[in-house]
């Protein structure tokens, strides 16, 4: 059985870990950089580290239905939206893949509460 010209490789098994991260004040426990955490996916996070083996990290945020990063504050930005479908049809938690900055701005947005954070990642997106 040697003398196959398919020789299987053995590959290894990727792993892929998940961070989950919310706003202070209703998260879980804060990790060794004291920003806030979440245990587990929930509709409380709103900001996910994908940490793969085999394809790197993958950075996502939480965006609103006008595809503006999420507000979870009571103030600040107006995150209204004034088309029906936007209000009615689409789901309201979905994540998009950003690069790492964006991630960290708008992570030290939620640790913080700080609206100008929020801004700043708004506009290195654009």
């Amino acid at each position: 059985m040697d003398n196959f010209i398919f020789n299987p490789i053995n590959k290894t098994e990727s792993s892929t870990s998940f961070e989950y991260y919310g706003v202070l004040g209703a998260e879980d426990f804060l990790d060794n950089e004291s920003m806030p955490r979440m245990s587990s996916d929930s509709p409380k996070v709103y900001a996910k580290k994908i940490i793969n083996s085999d394809s790197g990290t993958k950075y996502c945020v939480k965006i609103s239905n006008n595809n503006k990063l999420f507000n979870p504050l009571e103030y600040g930005l107006d995150e209204r939206s004034y088309s029906i479908l936007d209000n009615v049809c689409k789901p309201s938690d979905k994540f998009k893949i950003v690069n790492e900055k964006v991630f960290n701005m708008y992570i030290s947005f939620l640790s913080s509460k700080n609206i100008s954070w929020l801004t700043q990642a708004e506009r290195e997106m654009i």
